[in-house]
């Protein structure tokens, strides 16, 4: 089942034939209302309500229908004001960044260096592409597959800084080299490189996108690597 979120006044088909169910369930007009408002960038009124409670050819949806509606409705994240189900890609992108860090942090795991690499470059992959679908630039290659990271920093309308997208240069590089490498047991020696790498993401994604979707509320960044808030570190050779 397709979910969609109404953007302007008037109630989608979806959202009519979820009224319906709920008004043959006994809901009143104010709880139709105010459920299908939530997570709304455009509310409806209450005459769009009630003009589905009076049309007898609007058809309902099945109760399993209405169910798995619910669940998409009381999904959206109140900080973020992410859903899952319409904004996957960001959801994931933070949750890429945000399990880096905390696999990186964690002093009983050997392989922190590796699996921030590459859960990073993800974070940022999901990032670059939902920019792409945001501003009409190309997602995909031509044989359909999305585009990689790498791609995206070389779009002529890449809005990364350059000195952000020389850091980024250099985790790709690193992330390639994980499956043909062992990085050894001194992990300290990538942080100038990692800690670029996670500032630049906070930043890039409050400026390109929204300051809700800070990790700040997530990740305490003056906790991270006891860092100090900056921009764009250079790089490190990998």
């Amino acid at each position: 089942m397709r979910f969609q979120q109404g953007k302007t006044g008037s109630l989608t088909k979806q959202e009519k034939a979820v009224c319906k169910r709920l008004v043959l369930d006994g809901w009143t007009n104010q709880d139709v209302h105010a459920f299908i408002n939530m997570g709304r960038s455009a509310t409806v009124n209450f005459a769009r309500i009630s003009s589905v409670k009076s049309d007898q050819n609007q058809l309902a949806c099945t109760v399993d229908e209405l169910k798995l509606f619910e669940v998409f409705k009381t999904g959206y994240d109140p900080k973020t004001g992410l859903n899952p189900f319409l904004d996957e890609r960001m959801v994931r992108s933070r949750e890429a960044m945000i399990t880096a860090i905390t696999v990186f942090n964690n002093p009983s795991l050997n392989f922190r260096a590796e699996t921030f690499a590459i859960l990073a470059i993800t974070g940022w992959t999901y990032l670059a592409i939902q920019y792409c679908e945001q501003n009409d630039l190309p997602s995909k290659r031509k044989n359909g597959d999305a585009i990689s990271l790498a791609d995206f920093l070389k779009y002529e309308a890449c809005p990364f800084p350059s000195g952000v997208i020389g850091n980024l240069n250099a985790m790709i590089k690193l992330r390639n080299l994980v499956a043909h490498k062992i990085m050894g047991p001194f992990q300290e020696i990538w942080l100038p490189l990692f800690q670029a790498c996670f500032l630049n993401y906070e930043n890039q994604i409050v400026a390109l996108f929204s300051s809700k979707l800070s990790l700040s509320e997530n990740l305490s960044l003056s906790s991270v690597w006891q860092l100090q808030p900056r921009t764009a570190i250079g790089t490190l050779e990998v």
